[in-house]
């Protein structure tokens, strides 16, 4: 038994909310993944449109990893419902319309 076992078991741990660039980054990787499967192909292709908008201009590619891999795991656990489910409400306004 580890010192984090009663923390974890009791659901005290909340996940960190999301923020603007996973919003939008995590309905685009949900859109990818809606037929249950994500190709390294869509991967590829969320990144190079993401690496082109200009809310991830100053994104530094550390932290860009870690939110595609952060945004991963919420889709391996919950699936597209889930990503889409917490993305929608912190979504940009000027993008809610893309």
């Amino acid at each position: 038994m580890s010192i984090f076992d009663d923390v974890l078991q009791s659901g005290q741990f909340e996940e960190q909310p999301f923020g603007p660039h996973e919003a939008y980054a995590g309905i685009l990787l949900a859109s990818s993944a809606c037929d249950g499967h994500i190709a390294d192909e869509e991967v590829q292709g969320l990144v190079t449109i993401l690496g082109r908008t200009r809310l991830y201009q100053h994104v530094t590619p550390q932290r860009f990893g870690s939110m595609i891999d952060r945004l991963l795991g919420v889709l391996k656990r919950g699936g597209p419902e889930q990503l889409v489910q917490k993305s929608v409400p912190v979504v940009p306004t000027e993008l809610k319309e893309t």
